[in-house]
């Protein structure tokens, strides 16, 4: 067999997941190269950036990104508010799309000028995306090692990004802390070029020229990295592409069978450990406890409690800016017991709460002049412009017992 035939062959067994590595870096440092990406390139190449994956006339990148797409929301499978953490987010077109679809989205890069794009992008959405959800996405300059959060995010998605990262364990690493049990880690990339080939070749003149990384895996070199990471239930999916002829398909579906024993992207999903079955645990569910008994306070009555977040939702404790109640975040609802229900002053939560962690708080429920000597009330959590908590996890709200006290 000739040299040229032994490569093929090599790089096809690569491709289905025999042995594989990524392609070699040049240099060792290129965090300069990504910082200073967007302010070497031309208009024509910054206005791409800012209408990524739309161009006129349309392309076959437009084509392949609305597909790849699909295939995240679909996959990733998530509620309204659910909280995404978009890694490499670069000018944030799957950011953009992310918050259109009515999550609660994270970006980071290295790039504050990539950011500024991706900030734009989210800005530029009309106020309300369904339900009245209005987009939520912040951004952070954050290299993909130094990401600060634990249990947080329903999913993580790293599309054209890991080839980018030159620590990809502590990379991943970062990425399954900052996922709740459970929560789920989308990658998309394309695969290493074959050796020698005139994609190999483009990657290394990018790499000379740009200063950036551009360093894509072989798939089986990706599955042991996420493996060494802690990730677990790891399935490399193919996307078959494009319509097929519903008259005589065998063709198409030749080629479709060739497509997933080798795709032609490295697309992959996988999960941290731990979490219960999606039917098993509610998303939106609480357990609340009295620290002490409650006690009368003028018109008020003060209550020491214990609010643990016992379902599979990260609690959002203010708006994505640190200001305000948006959709999606979690307060205390206190009301009066009988029907109809009668709404008391909602008591904010102070901290974000990730599955399974708890905070003690004192609620001060005023209560209206005609019910001052009530001697019980409900309270219950709500996920502001979603759901009742008792309505999502099927249990009756907390009630509190209070001391009628002295006669008036």
């Amino acid at each position: 067999m000739r040299a040229a035939g032994r490569q093929r062959v090599v790089h096809w067994l690569r491709q289905v997941g025999w042995g594989g590595s990524r392609l070699p870096p040049r240099g060792d440092d290129h965090d300069a190269g990504h910082r200073g990406y967007v302010e070497a390139l031309d208009p024509a190449s910054r206005a791409y950036l800012e209408t990524k994956p739309f161009r006129a006339p349309p392309n076959h990148e437009l084509a392949i990104s609305l597909r790849l797409f699909a295939d995240l929301v679909e996959l990733l499978d998530l509620e309204p508010r659910a909280q995404v953490l978009d890694v490499g987010c670069g000018p944030g077109w799957v950011s953009e799309y992310l918050a259109r679809c009515g999550y609660w989205v994270v970006g980071v890069d290295v790039c504050e000028d990539m950011l500024s794009i991706a900030r734009a992008r989210v800005e530029g959405i009309d106020p309300a995306v369904g339900y009245g959800i209005e987009p939520a996405a912040e951004f952070a300059c954050l290299h993909a090692t130094d990401l600060p959060w634990q249990s947080r995010f329903d999913a993580v998605v790293m599309v054209d990004a890991l080839h980018h990262l030159a620590d990809e364990h502590a990379s991943l690493a970062r990425a399954r802390r900052a996922l709740r049990p459970g929560g789920t880690l989308l990658i998309h990339e394309a695969p290493r070029p074959r050796e020698g080939s005139p994609e190999e070749l483009e990657l290394l003149r990018e790499m000379d020229e740009r200063k950036t990384l551009e360093s894509p895996f072989d798939p089986g070199a990706m599955r042991r990295a996420l493996e060494r990471a802690g990730f677990v239930s790891i399935r490399r999916l193919a996307s078959l592409g494009p319509a097929i002829p519903a008259g005589r398909p065998w063709p198409a579906l030749l080629r479709g069978v060739r497509r997933a024993l080798a795709p032609r992207w490295n697309l992959f999903v996988a999960h941290a450990p731990g979490g219960r079955p999606r039917s098993a645990a509610p998303r939106f569910a609480g357990r609340l406890s009295l620290l002490a008994p409650p006690r009368r306070v003028d018109d008020r009555v003060e209550c020491r409690l214990r609010v643990e977040n016992v379902g599979r939702a990260w609690w959002p404790a203010t708006g994505p800016n640190g200001e305000g109640v948006t959709v999606g975040t979690v307060r205390l609802a206190p009301h009066l017991l009988g029907t109809p229900r009668i709404e008391l002053e909602r008591v904010p939560i102070p901290d974000a709460l990730a599955p399974a962690q708890h905070v003690e708080l004192t609620a001060h429920v005023r209560l209206p002049g005609e019910h001052a000597r009530a001697d019980a009330i409900a309270v219950d959590l709500v996920a502001e412009g979603m759901t009742w908590f008792s309505e999502a996890g099927g249990r009756e709200p907390f009630t509190v017992r209070i001391d009628p006290g002295p006669p008036a």
